[in-house]
């Protein structure tokens, strides 16, 4: 039976006078319903929406922190958290080969450092003959924008007796980072 001969069924049963009653009583709670179960429906999404929103507001919150917190570390914290890939000697082979003195650097002198809680160190003490000025501003250039933090502890140059415009250098430089970076 289809719904056509039901509606046509209940009309012929109740009459035509009945039957518009009815429908105009059902008709208005059947918007009533919909109005209802619309309610419910958007009452749920927008609880999911309030609560998609309160997580969004402490991503962003959260994030906001983050960034403050990453912006304001020092410079010497990023290179601190830079894991170490190489030892302090090979570190100042390679920085000595990338500005054209690795002949010229007769030693490396690996050396103990006292440790620091948190911390790795290792040092290297080179010597390096006959550089010039231009070259010792590189090296230390190179040095202080290293990736990893090195720092020089000791510092010394001599002028060479037979050219006055070249320098022999010792410089202490330990390589720091912190431990399980």
């Amino acid at each position: 039976m289809s719904l056509t001969a039901v509606i046509a069924a209940i009309r012929d049963y109740l009459g035509a006078r009945r039957f518009a009653y009815l429908k105009a009583l059902v008709l208005p709670l059947a918007a009533i319903v919909l109005v209802l179960l619309t309610g419910l429906f958007t009452g749920a999404a927008s609880e999911r929406f309030t609560r998609k929103k309160a997580a969004f507001v402490r991503f962003n919150s959260t994030m906001e922190g983050y960034l403050q917190d990453r912006s304001s570390m020092s410079f010497v914290e990023k290179k601190l958290l830079m894991p170490l890939q190489k030892e302090a000697g090979a570190v100042m082979e390679e920085i000595g080969a990338s500005i054209g003195i690795g002949k010229k650097i007769t030693s490396y002198k690996p050396f103990d450092e006292e440790k620091q809680k948190g911390y790795e160190q290792k040092g290297v003490e080179i010597k390096a003959d006959g550089i010039t000025v231009n070259e010792l501003a590189n090296l230390l250039y190179r040095i202080e924008n290293y990736r990893n933090l090195l720092l020089v502890r000791e510092f010394s140059m001599k002028t060479r007796f037979d050219n006055q415009t070249l320098y022999d250098v010792t410089i202490r430089v330990t390589l720091v980072s912190k431990k399980n970076a």
